[in-house]
């Protein structure tokens, strides 16, 4: 059989899905993004979240993703953004208002309006239909060249834009762990350091319209620009105060060659004057070859 041919995924990073975010005027396919973009859910899982797989009493909030909806089958626990859950919290408060009865079995995603019965597998070609929607206002309207002419960005994008910035942030191992894929060494740590692990290295990189974080982040770039810039003027002076040392030290040197070629000339003055054997020059100038040859020697003879 002919292998089948595949096209490169389509890559997104956090200036996409914020173009996305401030595109999207539906609360409920908002609400949903921000959590596949800081979850890294696969998008039906994300849709089969309930009221009572949501942990809010932890920081980061931890998602129980139920092993009947999982692609290996496996129930675990994820974690979304503080920005994420600020949404949910709305969305949530939102769905229930005006005293609506809560049960704690109740998807978080599901319409009223709908009249099929709650199902992640019904719900998925709504929310579907609505992103692909999303895509063509916000300016990602291309598609794949085969013939489903689907976009090129999907919701399982965002799956691959959590594990590939987990992974830059916490190492492999970890992402592998976060986002569903078995063997990794994760399993086996505590709940509490995998929890703390996602909050200080990787939420920050998973979080879009929260500008206090962002301000906060930018704050902490511009300090560690300010402090390399401080190093740079320091090694620079540095440099600066060794250059003067060695101007120093060359004109030193071409001092002391000054002096020793004036006191060569006078002796040979003398010499010359008052005559010498011719061992006893031959000496001399021996002398002076050897002293003209000496390391860093600055010493240039008379032109004439």
């Amino acid at each position: 059989m002919p292998k089948i041919l595949k096209e490169e995924k389509t890559a997104i990073d956090a200036n996409d899905i914020r173009k996305l975010l401030l595109a999207c005027d539906i609360r409920r396919l908002k609400t949903y993004l921000l959590l596949l973009a800081s979850g890294g859910m696969r998008p039906v899982e994300g849709l089969a979240i309930r009221i009572c797989d949501i942990d809010f009493s932890v920081n980061p909030t931890k998602v129980h993703i139920r092993a009947e909806f999982a692609k290996t089958r496996v129930a675990r626990e994820v974690y979304i953004s503080d920005e994420a859950t600020k949404r949910l919290r709305d969305w949530i408060d939102w769905r229930y208002r005006n005293d609506r009865p809560k049960c704690a079995d109740d998807l978080i995603f599901h319409q009223w309006n709908l009249a099929e019965e709650p199902n992640p597998q019904t719900l998925y070609p709504h929310v579907a239909e609505e992103f692909a929607k999303l895509l063509d206002v916000a300016g990602f309207a291309e598609r794949k060249a085969d013939r489903t002419r689907r976009h090129r960005i999907t919701l399982k994008t965002f799956r691959d834009f959590v594990k590939s910035t987990i992974s830059d942030c916490s190492g492999k191992e970890f992402s592998e762990w976060f986002i569903g894929h078995s063997g990794s060494p994760y399993y086996n740590r505590k709940e509490s350091l995998r929890r703390e692990k996602y909050r200080t290295e990787c939420m920050k990189h998973l979080t879009f319209l929260d500008y206090d974080v962002l301000e906060a982040r930018g704050r902490s770039i511009e300090a560690n620009l300010v402090e390399k810039d401080s190093e740079i003027r320091a090694l620079k002076e540095r440099m600066d105060r060794m250059g003067d040392a060695i101007m120093l030290q060359q004109n030193d040197m071409m001092e002391l060659n000054s002096s020793m070629k004036s006191i060569i000339d006078d002796h040979m003055w003398y010499v010359k004057k008052f005559g010498l054997s011719e061992p006893t020059l031959k000496r001399i100038e021996e002398s002076l070859v050897q002293i003209k040859a000496l390391p860093d020697s600055k010493y240039i003879p008379d032109s004439d």
